[in-house]
Order: C-alpha cells, then structure tokens, then sequence
C-alpha cells in the first residue's frame, strides 16, 4: 500500500534561492511529508483543517513530481469545492539552485513538472531529482486533497507547508525625559 513518511529536512529541502524558498524562507531542518504509491496506481491524502486556512496566507510546495503527477482539490467551510488554478505560483526544480540539497545527485537538474492550467501537476515520467512546483491559496479551505498516481516505477512525493509570519505587534518604546518623577509627600 501506500507509504508515509516525515523526514526532517536535513538532506532535502527547499533553499532560500528557489521561488517557495524566497518566499517563505528556507525549509532546511523543517520536516515535510513523503506520499509514495508503494506499487499502487494511486494514492489520495487528504488534509482537514481544524479551521478554514486564512486566504493568501500561507502556501505548499509539491516537491518529486516526475515520474507521477498529483491532482489538487479543496473544500471550504460549507464542503464545497473551490477552484484551484489561481493558486499556482510556478514551477522550478530544487536542485538546480545554489545552496543545493545534499539529496541532489550531481550533474544539471533541468526537468519541472507541467501545470495544466486547472488543478494538475505532471511530471516528465522519468524519475528525476528536484522537480517541483507551488501554491498560495486564495480563499481559505477547510480540507485540501492531493490524488498522486504514478507513471513509471515506484515514485514518492513531497509535500511542504508554510504559512505567512504575521507582523510584529508594535509594541509601546520606553520614553525617556530629563526629569524623574519624584515621590510626593
């Protein structure tokens, strides 16, 4: 069946020079989550969130996508499915970047996957390294679902979340005056 895993993002991760890393920040050391097939023709992972996500807030990034591809779908509060196709930021490959993951073989990684314009990621169909594309969601969802069916072989996907730091709270700066309060008699 299918295999799930959390790895901690030390030999694998999205760099500070990829599109999802300059916008979120580098995932080096962040755990993300590893789908594969283990043999069947597809796998549906669905997430449910314990409240709807804030719109534009936050973003994923779907790494591995080539010798498989993974359809995306969501719900809203009401369980009605919302369109996806504006969400797409674009495609890159993790590995052809410098700093680059110690998972990268060497050599060029020149392959990304395809968007198709609506809610699907494909890869080339050959197992590759790095391929991978991102997301922002603009309204906010109550589940997100990815439907990951292979094309060749025994793939696996990645799968990394990051949300918008919200801005700091500005918070009151000591006054200083020439003067110090004096007690009262």
């Amino acid at each position: 069946g299918a295999s799930l895993d959390v790895p901690a993002g030390a030999s694998t991760w999205l760099g500070p020079t990829t599109p999802f890393g300059a916008y979120f920040g580098s995932s080096q050391g962040k755990p993300y989550l590893n789908v594969g097939t283990g043999g069947t023709a597809s796998v549906t992972t669905t997430y449910t969130f314990a409240e709807p996500t804030p719109a534009g807030a936050w973003g994923f990034a779907l790494g591995d996508i080539d010798a498989d591809s993974v359809t995306i779908s969501a719900t809203n509060a009401s369980g009605n499915a919302v369109e996806v196709a504006t969400w797409y930021q674009g495609v890159f490959n993790y590995c052809a970047v410098s700093p680059k993951p110690s998972s990268c073989p060497a050599g060029t990684h020149d392959d990304s996957p395809v968007w198709n314009g609506v809610d699907t990621l494909t890869g080339n169909g050959s197992d590759t390294s790095g391929a991978a594309g991102w997301f922002r969601p603009t309204q906010a969802i109550a589940t997100l679902t990815f439907t990951f069916t292979k094309l060749s072989g025994f793939p696996i996907f990645q799968t990394w979340f990051a949300a918008d730091e919200p801005a700091p709270t500005p918070s009151p700066s000591p006054t200083s005056s020439s003067a110090s309060p004096s007690p009262t008699d």
